[in-house]
């Protein structure tokens, strides 16, 4: 149809299935109403996403504060003493591994917001690497066992605001992965 000249296929095909015959979507009965719609809320993402992916990336870096903050909270100096020194270093090493890997996504976030939204194939690789990276960061927040060391309410709320983050970390980058 003429309407849809220049649209992007997947939001095509999407809202000929969601506006198609028999659709609920409308309460007027007219079908291309609820298609027109649809294509309308893809582009605000597709418009949105950069912007989106570049605050992300931002608050990747931001999650670096918490990260400083753990061998200091976690009294690491003391709890480490009875370990063997090389379980010490590979504490650290596998510390700063993360760090870094934290900085460079960050930064690919924040240089390259709008490749990464702009639905290539290495732009979907990566924005389901990221997805996976913190998906899995966020599903491990579960099983730590972190009660013992939220002591105060700022602590309480630093873990549950990088919980936050950590959702949005993950729903943002599967939605450029899926865009």
């Amino acid at each position: 149809s003429a309407w849809a000249v220049g649209a992007h296929p997947a939001i095509l095909c999407r809202c000929a299935v969601i506006g198609g015959a028999g659709s609920r979507l409308s309460k007027h009965g007219n079908h291309r109403f609820a298609a027109l719609r649809c294509l309308n809320r893809g582009l605000v993402m597709r418009d949105l996403l950069p912007t989106l992916i570049f605050l992300a990336g931002l608050a990747q870096w931001s999650v670096l504060i918490a990260s400083a903050l753990v061998p200091v909270r976690l009294h690491w100096t003391s709890a480490f003493t009875g370990l063997p020194r090389l379980h010490c270093q590979l504490f650290w090493i596998y510390g700063g591994y993360v760090v870094l890997a934290i900085v460079a996504l960050g930064a690919l976030c924040v240089f390259n917001a709008d490749e990464l939204a702009g639905g290539g194939l290495f732009a979907r690789c990566l924005s389901l690497y990221l997805a996976a990276f913190w998906g899995i960061r966020l599903s491990l927040q579960a099983l730590l066992d972190v009660k013992p060391f939220l002591t105060t309410w700022w602590l309480h709320l630093g873990y549950h605001t990088l919980t936050l983050l950590f959702i949005c970390f993950t729903a943002i980058f599967l939605c450029a992965a899926l865009a």
